[in-house]
Formats: C-alpha cells, sequence, structure tokens
C-alpha cells in the first residue's frame, strides 16, 4: 500500500466517528442479546414457571421495550447529553442482570426490575442508530453505508450474546452467566462515559447542521393524529416484514427437523447459514439500494420473502430447507438495512422518532408474531410458512400504499 493511503487509512481508524458508535452499538447490543433468551430460560428451569407464565414475561418485556423506545426516540432529537440516554441503557441492563441473581435468590419480586432492565438496555439499539446516521451525514458519507454497518454489529452481537451467555452457564452456573451479563454491560457504561465528550459534541454538531437546512416535523401546524396516520403504511411495512420473520423463525427448528426431516445434528449449521447469509445481505443492501431505489429494493425483498416461505410451505427434502435458509436470510438481511435508511429519510419527521418508528415496527411485529405463530403451529406446522408468506405479501402492498400516501401529499 503506497504511504499516503496508508497513513490515510489509519488516521481515519484514529478518528472515533469512524468507529465510535459502532462500537458502543456492539457493547450495549452484546449484553442485551445474551440477556434476553437467558431470562425465559431461568424462570422456565430454576424458578419452575409455567410456560404461559414465562411467555407472559416475555410480552411484558417487549411492551416495555416499545414504550420506552418511543420515548427515548423522542427525546434524543432535543436533547444535548445524548451520551447520558445511552449511559442510562448501559446501567440499566446492568441492574437487570443484577435483579436476575436475586429473583434467582428468592427475591422474585426483583423481576420488576429485571424487565424495566431489559426494555431500557434493549432501547440502546435505536438510539446508537440515530447517533450513527446524525454524526456520519454531517460528514457527507452515505447513510445506507452506515445502516447496513450498524444492522450488522446488532445481528453480530444477537448471534454471539446467547451463545456467551449460555456457555457460561453450562460451565459455571446461570447466577455467574447473569454476573458476566452486569460486567459487559457495565463495560458499555464505562465506554460510553469515555466517549461521551466526544460523542455529545459531535452529535449536536450533526443536529445543528441538519436543523439548518430542515424544517421539524413538529412545527408543520399538523395535529399529532394526522402526522401518526401519515406514516401509518411505512411502519406497516416495517410491522409486517419482522411479522413474516419472526412468525417463522419461532418454530423454525421444530419446522426443519419434523417437515423436512432434517437431522437434529444439521438443524443448527442451517439456522447458522440463514445468519451468515443475512449479514451478507446486509452489506450488500446499499449497493441494492442505489441502483434501484430503497422502495424497489424493498420490493425485490419481499419478492424473495415469496420465495423463502413458498418453499417452507411447499417443499420437502434437505435441498428445500436449505435454499429456504439462504432465502430467507437474503430478504430479511435486504430489509433490515434497507427499511431503517428509508423510513429515516421519510419527509416531516426527525431522525430520532423515524429511527423510533422502524425499530417498533420491528418490535411490534415480534410482539404479534410470535404467539400467532405459536398458534398457527399447534393446529398445522406448515401453515407459518403459509402465514409469513401472506405477510410478507401485505408488507408489499402497505409498501405501494406509502408511496401512493406520499404523492397525495405531494
Amino acid at each position: 500500500m503506497p504511504p499516503s493511503r496508508r497513513s490515510a487509512c489509519s488516521g481515519a481508524w484514529r478518528r472515533p466517528d469512524v468507529w465510535g458508535v459502532p462500537v458502543l452499538l456492539g457493547l450495549a447490543m452484546l449484553a442485551n442479546a445474551a440477556m434476553v433468551p437467558l431470562v425465559p430460560y431461568a424462570l422456565a428451569t430454576r424458578l419452575g414457571w409455567p410456560l404461559w407464565w414465562v411467555g407472559a414475561y416475555s410480552f411484558a418485556v417487549m411492551v416495555i421495550t416499545i414504550a420506552v423506545n418511543h420515548r427515548l426516540s423522542s427525546v434524543i432529537d432535543a436533547t444535548k447529553r445524548r451520551s447520558l440516554l445511552c449511559l442510562v441503557c448501559g446501567l440499566g441492563q446492568a441492574a437487570a442482570a443484577l435483579a436476575g441473581i436475586g429473583a434467582l435468590n428468592g427475591l422474585v419480586w426483583l423481576l420488576v426490575l429485571t424487565a424495566l432492565g431489559t426494555a431500557v438496555g434493549g432501547a440502546a439499539a435505536p438510539l446508537y442508530y440515530t447517533l450513527g446516521r446524525m454524526i456520519t451525514e454531517a460528514e457527507h458519507r452515505d447513510p445506507s453505508r452506515v445502516n447496513s454497518a450498524l444492522r450488522v454489529i446488532t445481528s453480530a452481537a444477537w448471534m454471539a450474546g446467547p451463545a456467551i451467555s449460555f456457555a457460561v452457564v453450562g460451565g459455571h452456573g446461570i447466577a455467574t452467566g447473569f454476573t458476566v451479563i452486569a460486567a459487559m454491560a457495565g463495560a458499555g457504561a464505562l465506554a460510553v462515559l469515555a466517549a461521551s465528550s466526544w460523542l455529545d459534541r459531535r452529535s449536536q454538531r450533526a443536529a445543528e447542521i441538519a436543523a439548518a437546512g430542515s424544517v421539524a416535523d413538529d412545527s408543520d401546524g399538523s395535529r399529532s393524529t394526522e402526522r401518526v396516520l401519515r406514516h401509518l403504511p411505512a411502519v406497516a411495512v416495517v410491522l409486517l416484514f419482522s411479522f413474516a420473520h419472526i412468525a417463522t423463525a419461532t418454530s423454525l427448528p421444530l419446522l426443519l427437523v419434523r417437515r423436512f426431516a432434517i437431522p437434529e445434528s444439521m438443524t443448527g449449521l442451517l439456522l447458522g447459514l440463514k445468519a451468515a447469509v443475512e449479514m451478507a445481505a446486509i452489506l450488500a443492501s446499499p449497493f441494492l439500494a442505489l441502483r434501484f431505489g430503497p422502495r424497489v429494493t424493498l420490493t425485490i425483498a419481499g419478492a424473495v420473502a415469496a420465495l423463502a416461505y413458498g418453499t417452507y410451505l411447499l417443499g420437502a427434502g434437505t435441498a428445500a430447507a436449505v435454499a429456504g435458509s439462504i432465502l430467507e436470510g437474503a430478504y430479511y438481511g435486504v430489509f433490515a438495512a434497507t427499511a431503517l435508511t428509508w423510513v429515516q429519510a421519510r419527509p416531516g419527521l426527525r431522525l430520532g422518532k423515524a429511527t423510533g418508528l422502524y425499530m417498533n415496527g420491528i418490535y411490534a411485529g415480534v410482539l404479534i408474531g410470535a404467539p400467532l405463530s405459536g398458534l398457527v403451529a399447534t393446529y398445522n406446522l406448515g401453515w407459518i410458512a403459509g402465514l409469513s408468506l401472506l405477510a410478507a405479501a401485505t408488507a408489499v402492498a402497505s409498501l405501494h400504499a406509502a408511496r401512493r400516501t406520499e404523492l397525495n401529499r405531494s
């Protein structure tokens, strides 16, 4: 590498606006991803809760997460101490893990704190998505590539986090697992403290640049209800794609084993293949969006989703299972990154609120899809793929309804 290029690259990596937000996001999501599946497991295996109690707890955590996310996504647009919000998320996650230890030792009421802290920890994702785009857009960089990188980091954290927590639990016990999660969240909080001056300074400068060139959504004279209805089709797109994904994902191992006769030992490989394709698709999505535009790219994602779930619904054998896993990972990766940039660019929405709408669409899809898929699978396991296929088709219809809404307003 020529000296000039080498010095330019090393200089770029010395700039925290290149890697600061991704590192902070990775630390926050690693702790949250390690925590989320561990608590229901502990409730069922250590406290002996009936599974419907465990489901009710998970439902409550998701509802609280949506409420916290809505509030923090509104606040981040106006506050000057954005690092404080990120710090609260890290400390909340650490408190949730420590409260989990207390709950295992008889103080069951501490599960209230565990639920609240886990929800607050999960709300870190939209905060960092907002900050990442704020800071890098002020540097005139492509927002779709920034979002793609942040989504990949989130997916990687969700692959690594549960693996770490359950490996610790298997070797050293569940209390140690919660302790490790608390330590990871604490490390993330310390990293926020170390970066707080830079984070607040750069994000505030970026917010001032953005404010100078746009009109805030709250100043357009429209009523709150009207603003919500205006963006409802876009939120529906995210919710339906999320619903389609979670409806099949929750029962996918069982579907692979029972319907496709995949050996249990191979099921994990197919899930890993799906995750790997998803991450590759996230990285490729900016190039697709640049070539075709976000709306066409999301339509392509919907078509690939239809192929994926059609394969699960009608296919048979190992080849169909592999093809379905690849197609599902491809469509969801393209959707996840492209939809984030698309929703953030909605006219008349501040960046924080737009990012919050995107994440709450994701969460709402999970909230509805997980229990409904369980109900459908009770009658026929294969029908969950049909449910996902219907949701994906409806998502594409909502996508074009959102387009018609924008044209009518213009």
